[in-house]
C-alpha cells in the first residue's frame, strides 16, 4: 500500500506530520504540524529537564493547583520540590486520557547529584499518581517529570496537584 515502495524514506501509507516528505503521496495533505502554544511555566523558562524544573510548592488540596498545563510535541514537562525528614509527598496529574497518553515519573536526587526513580504511574486512565511516604534525608529534592506515551503531535492540556504530608 505504501505509494512509493523504492523509497526507503516514504514509510507507508499516511502521512506523518512535520518530516517534511508527502509520505502519502497526495501533494494537497498538509506535512505541517499543529501550533501548540506553551504553558505558563514554559514561557518563563522552558522546564524540559531536571535541570530546568520548575519549583512547585505543597498545595495542601484535593483540587487543582496548577492549571491549564501543555505538553507540546516531542516535550516533556520537569517540576522539583525539596520535602524534609519524615515527610511524605503526592504528586498528581488529572488529564483527557483520549487526547493525549501522558505519564508521571517521580526521581529522589542523591547527594552527589545523581537522580533516581523511586515512582512511576503509567496507566490508561485519566489521571496519573506517584508519591513517597517519607523521606530519612533532613531535606530531599524531587523531581517530577511528565512525558507521552505515545506522541500524537497535538497539544496535550493537563493539571497537576502537589501534596506534602508532614510527619506521615
Amino acid at each position: 500500500l505504501d505509494c512509493e515502495p523504492n523509497n526507503p524514506e516514504i514509510p507507508g501509507i499516511a502521512e506523518v506530520l512535520g518530516n517534511g516528505l508527502d509520505d502519502d503521496c497526495d501533494p494537497t495533505t498538509p506535512d505541517l504540524l499543529p501550533q501548540c502554544r506553551d504553558d505558563q511555566f514554559d514561557e518563563i523558562q522552558q522546564n524540559t529537564s531536571a535541570d530546568t524544573a520548575t519549583a512547585v510548592e505543597d498545595g495542601n488540596t484535593s483540587g487543582v493547583q496548577y492549571g491549564g498545563l501543555v505538553l507540546c510535541h516531542a516535550d516533556e514537562d520537569w517540576y522539583s520540590i525539596t520535602v524534609q525528614r519524615g515527610d511524605g509527598l503526592e504528586i498528581d496529574i488529572f488529564f483527557d486520557h483520549d487526547q493525549a497518553d501522558l505519564d508521571l515519573q517521580l526521581f529522589r536526587e542523591e547527594p552527589d547529584g545523581e537522580l533516581v526513580r523511586v515512582d512511576s504511574s503509567i496507566s490508561m486512565t485519566n489521571n496519573e499518581t506517584v508519591y513517597v511516604r517519607s523521606t530519612i534525608s533532613e531535606q530531599t529534592k524531587y523531581y517530577a517529570r511528565i512525558f507521552r506515551y505515545v506522541d500524537l503531535y497535538v497539544a496535550a492540556p493537563y493539571q497537576l496537584t502537589v501534596n506534602v504530608f508532614d510527619r506521615c
